[in-house]
Formats: structure tokens, sequence, C-alpha cells
């Protein structure tokens, strides 16, 4: 592992990749994979025709805060225009969110995190979000990123170089699975490899138990974002929520 150096150009050998890194290093690899996320350098330098990512027209606000004795599990609020949640990561700590309808254009400096958090959880009809604006001081985690997708239509791979997680197909927060569903590609990819006679084979193999999953994954999370933001159908959301979670609990 190496830290506080990335890959500066890289070239097909035979069958293998050569790196050139930015510590000024030349490597062959046998395989590169490319996790750099939904703004991948990779993706765009080995598929320059790719689509970029979207703005969905959200963006989400995030904390972690002490976790009160009474949240027990998620708990969720949607209103016309927004969503709000709490989830319990640890025995004391708990993540709260907020989804806020944005212009794409906005640019929102780090020390106004706290104050535009803090308003937003001082606006909701709900007495328990309204509480935890105060806990939004200046001694509080807050980030914000805007809500962005992105379906890489096949091939994930050129030569030996695959794409993996958001630099592949990046999905919305919606269904809480963008982490998850790199952290299966992962697990399908190391079984390709291990099972297939070549790179080839496998990389072919990781591509055609994937794309189905996430191409669900991220149409249909981009779907409750687009029905939360237009206060649409509320009973389309939960159905939407439904069959994709049931997706969701099938084998890999």
């Amino acid at each position: 592992m190496r830290i506080g150096c990335t890959y500066k150009s890289m070239q097909p050998a035979g069958d293998g990749v050569v790196v050139e890194l930015t510590d000024g290093s030349r490597r062959r690899y046998d395989l590169v994979v490319a996790a750099d996320g939904v703004e991948s350098t990779i993706r765009e330098a080995l598929f320059p025709k790719a689509p970029r990512p979207r703005f969905l027209g959200q963006g989400t606000w995030r904390a972690v805060l002490p976790r009160p004795a009474e949240l027990e599990r998620t708990t969720l609020w949607v209103g016309p225009h927004f969503k709000a949640g709490l989830d319990p990561v640890s025995r004391d700590r708990m993540y709260v969110f907020f989804n806020q309808n944005r212009d794409p254009l906005e640019t929102i400096a780090p020390e106004q995190f706290g104050p535009i958090f803090q308003g937003l959880l001082a606006g909701c009809p709900s007495p328990r979000l309204r509480r935890l604006a105060g806990q939004l001081d200046g001694g509080a985690s807050i980030i914000y990123k805007p809500i962005e997708v992105l379906l890489m239509p096949p091939p994930w791979h050129a030569g030996r170089v695959v794409l993996i997680g958001d630099a592949a197909h990046a999905t919305t927060p919606h269904l809480a699975s963008g982490a998850c569903m790199g952290i299966e590609d992962a697990i399908v990819l190391a079984d390709e490899i291990g099972r297939a006679a070549t790179v080839e084979a496998a990389l072919d193999a990781y591509q055609a138990r994937r794309w189905e999953r996430c191409r669900l994954i991220v149409e249909n999370s981009a779907r409750l974002g687009e029905i939360e933001m237009h206060g649409g159908d509320r009973r389309a959301h939960a159905q939407i929520m439904q069959e994709s979670f049931m997706a969701l609990a099938e084998p890999i």
C-alpha cells in the first residue's frame, strides 16, 4: 500500500499493465482495479466517451452526533420536498442526514455548513429533529455533498484495467447502498478471478454478474430522489423501496 501518490500513466504490456506513479516509480501489474470514485480519472482515460456524473438536484447534509437512548432503529421523515433520518451506528453515536433541494451552481463554504444544517433541522416539523439543531455547533463534524448519479454502460474493463464501485455505478444515497455495491463488486471480482481460467474471462463474468443488480439500484435510487424532490406519489415511492430492498436481499 502506498499513501500520498497515484498513477501518472498506464500502458498495456502484453498480459499486464505498466503503471507510472506520481512518486516517479514504474511497476508492472497483472491487473489494475480502478476504484477511484464517481470522478474517476481512470474511467475518463480509458473511456473518453463515457457518461459524466449527473447532478440530481439535491444535496445531502450529514453529521455524527450522540445517540439518545430511545433511538433503537433507523427513523425517517419524508416531507413534500425533503427527507431526513437518524441511524444508530454504535452504542453511543448516531448518524443524521438531511436531503435538500439545491441549485447545482451553488458553492457552499465549509464555515457555513453548521449554520445551514442547523437552520434546516430547526425548520423541520418534528420536535425530535429540531432539538438536534442545537448540537450542530462548531465542534460537530458536518459534511455536505451534491448528489450525483452515474451508470457506466458495458464494458467496465479495457484490457487488464477494470472499474469497480462508484467509478462504474455511482448511486444516490436514497437506498443507502452505494458503499455496499462497491463491497459487492470486490467480492464478486475476487470470486471470478479465483475460478476463471483467464483474467479476461474473469472480468467478463464479473461484469455479467454485476450489471443488472447495479443498474437496478442506480436507477431506482435516482427515481426515489426525483419523487422526493417533486413531491411525487408516495405509494410509488414505497413500492420502489420495497422492490429494491427485496432485490438487495437476493444473493450476489
